[in-house]
């Protein structure tokens, strides 16, 4: 994902999913086409990038089909890095939108997401808790609410999915200079997503 609409994002974005073995996999959709299918293990995972009118805002919504015949409960983390050249954000996790809000320059992006099984389970604000986490060392995961020069920031989603059936899972980014604005839209997705 590489464009914010017509705005260049300093940041990329993508998918983590802990497969089989409780080993991670890197799931990279291209942001400049609307729908994508990939496999992991025994995963099909459909990501289609919903129209939106609004600049600014992007809103993906994950399919993802179990092909075995056993319950799959998993994690999918959506992480963020940051692209090389741009200055480092000030990244926190606000428990209170249950949202990661990362300030760069005079632009507020706020990512969220929803999936069957709620709201974000677990953040991390620094790529080294991202490593850590799904390197499952989690004694070296220390998920800090807040990280200023931080290199990458992730949300994490418990999955759900009984046999040959199949969950799905929002995730949102919003950007604009007002961040009041921004936890408005926020919180009437995550209203929208709820139900």
């Amino acid at each position: 994902m590489e464009i914010l609409k017509n705005r260049v994002r300093p940041f990329v974005s993508g998918y983590l999913v802990r497969g089989e073995g409780q080993v991670y996999h890197s799931v990279q959709m291209n942001s400049n086409i609307a729908f994508q299918e990939v496999y992991v293990d025994n995963l099909a995972i459909k990501r289609v990038l919903l129209p939106d009118r609004s600049e600014g805002t992007r809103l993906n919504k994950l399919l993802i089909h179990n092909m075995s015949s056993k319950t799959i409960e998993t994690e999918m983390k959506v992480h963020y890095y940051m692209n090389s050249g741009h200055l480092m954000p000030f990244v926190y996790y606000s428990p209170h939108y249950e949202a990661l809000v990362a300030c760069i320059n005079d632009m507020y992006y706020v990512m969220g997401g929803m999936s069957q099984e709620g709201g974000p389970v677990q953040y991390q604000t620094n790529r080294h808790d991202i490593n850590a986490s799904t390197a499952d060392n989690t004694a070296q995961a220390v998920y800090q609410p807040l990280t200023k020069n931080s290199a990458g920031w992730s949300l994490t989603f418990n999955l759900r999915l009984f046999p040959h059936d199949q969950t799905y899972m929002y995730d949102w980014e919003l950007s604009q200079a007002e961040l009041v604005k921004l936890e408005k839209e926020h919180i009437a997705l995550r209203q929208l997503f709820k139900n």
